[in-house]
């Protein structure tokens, strides 16, 4: 399951992007979600191929005994992301000079 968060410069959550590879199906399932400041979401998409394709399947989720989904965690602002203590932004930045 690889997933990419994008945040706004404010540390707002504006939208994911996630893909999860799964032998329970033999799909990938492509999804992606847009947020407002607020973190309601918008608008998302959700396709599904065949794995190692890009054959569009249709939705396995009328297939549970083959498909198993895993749930992306959603994190509303950088800090709420578990490493946030890591990302200080006094040590980030770079002195000029």
């Amino acid at each position: 399951h690889f997933i990419l968060y994008y945040f706004r410069a404010d540390g707002t959550l504006a939208k994911i992007e996630s893909t999860l590879n799964t032998f329970y199906g033999h799909v990938t399932a492509r999804r992606e979600k847009h947020f407002d400041a607020s973190g309601k979401l918008l608008r998302q998409t959700e396709h599904f191929y065949k794995l190692g394709t890009t054959r569009k399947e249709p939705n396995p989720y009328g297939e549970p005994d083959k498909f198993i989904d895993e749930p992306t965690p959603l994190y509303k602002r950088v800090s709420d992301l578990p490493f946030s203590h890591l990302l200080d932004s006094q040590k980030l930045t770079r002195k000029s000079g």
